[in-house]
């Protein structure tokens, strides 16, 4: 499967990325990701390894930025935490 037509499955995620893509994809990876969570608001935690193209998380009206090194970046939603997750 195309990783850019993905669609993620309802419920909590967890994304690891290993810097997997060029950055076309993961602006769609992550566009894919955003109307995920706006038509389903849960908690989501992004790790970014070899963050190289963690603008595109950091534009994400839905993610904010939690934990970062220079090796690796961790987001998760702004909205949900895991306490109040379903």
């Amino acid at each position: 499967m195309d990783a850019a037509d993905y669609l993620f499955p309802d419920g909590n995620l967890v994304l690891y990325l290993y810097n997997p893509f060029g950055l076309d994809v993961m602006k769609k990876v992550f566009a894919n990701l955003e109307k995920a969570i706006a038509h389903a608001p849960r908690h989501v935690v992004v790790i970014m390894v070899n963050p190289e193209f963690a603008s595109v998380a950091d534009s994400m009206p839905s993610l904010r930025l939690h934990y970062l090194t220079r090796r690796f970046r961790i987001y998760q939603t702004a909205h949900a935490s895991p306490a109040t997750s379903k």
